[in-house]
C-alpha cells in the first residue's frame, strides 16, 4: 500500500526537450561583465590613492609616462606581430603553438614569459632555431624591455623632483606665514 505511493506520476515527465543554452549563456555573460566591473573597480581605486601623497606617487609616474609608454606598446606589438610571422613561417609546419600568426604571437609572449620550448624549435628549423630564439630574446626581453624600465625610471625621477620642489614651496609658505604671525 505505501511503496506505489513511492513511484512519480508518469505526467511529471516532460515529452519534450527544454533547452536552457540561452540562460546559460547569460549567467556565464554575468561572470563576464562583473570580471570587467572588478577591473574598474580596482582602476577606480587609483583615485583614492591620490589622496596620500606617497601612493600618489605610482599614478603620477604612470601618467607622466603614457604618452611613451603608448609609443612603446605601439613599438613592442609591431615587433611582436613581425616575430610571429617569421615564427609561424620557420615552425608552423612543424609545431602546432606556430601554425598561425594569432597563435605564434601568444607561443611568443609565453616564451617571453618563460615557457620555454628550445628543443622543439631545433627540431622544427635544425638551422635556425636556436638563432631566432637568442635573437628574440635578446631583442624583445633585453632591449625592448630595459627600454621600459628606462622610460619609467625617467618618469619617476621628474615625478619625484617634482614632489621635492613642491614640498620645498610648501616649507617656504609655512615659515614665511610663521614669521608674518610674529
Amino acid at each position: 500500500l505505501l511503496l506505489p505511493s513511492l513511484y512519480p506520476n508518469e505526467m511529471i515527465f516532460e515529452p519534450y526537450y527544454v533547452d536552457y543554452q540561452n540562460q546559460a549563456d547569460l549567467y556565464a555573460t554575468s561572470f563576464r561583465i562583473e570580471a570587467v566591473n572588478i577591473l574598474a573597480l580596482f582602476f577606480k581605486m587609483f583615485k583614492y590613492f591620490q589622496l596620500n601623497p606617497d601612493t600618489n606617487m605610482l599614478w603620477s609616474v604612470l601618467t607622466a609616462a603614457g604618452k611613451d609608454i603608448a609609443y612603446f606598446m605601439f613599438m613592442l606589438g609591431i615587433f611582436i606581430l613581425a616575430f610571429s610571422f617569421m615564427a609561424t613561417q620557420m615552425f608552423g609546419t612543424t609545431l602546432i603553438e606556430y601554425r598561425s600568426e594569432p597563435e605564434s604571437m601568444i607561443s611568443l609572449t609565453l616564451l617571453l614569459l618563460g615557457q620555454i620550448d628550445l628543443e622543439g624549435m631545433q627540431q622544427a628549423n635544425p638551422d635556425f632555431g636556436t638563432l631566432f630564439f637568442l635573437i628574440y630574446m635578446v631583442v624583445m626581453f633585453l632591449i625592448l624591455m630595459n627600454i621600459f624600465l628606462a622610460i619609467l625610471g625617467e618618469a619617476y625621477t621628474v615625478v619625484r623632483e617634482e614632489a621635492t620642489i613642491a614640498r620645498k614651496k610648501q616649507a617656504r609658505a609655512v615659515d614665511e606665514d610663521c614669521t608674518r604671525k610674529m
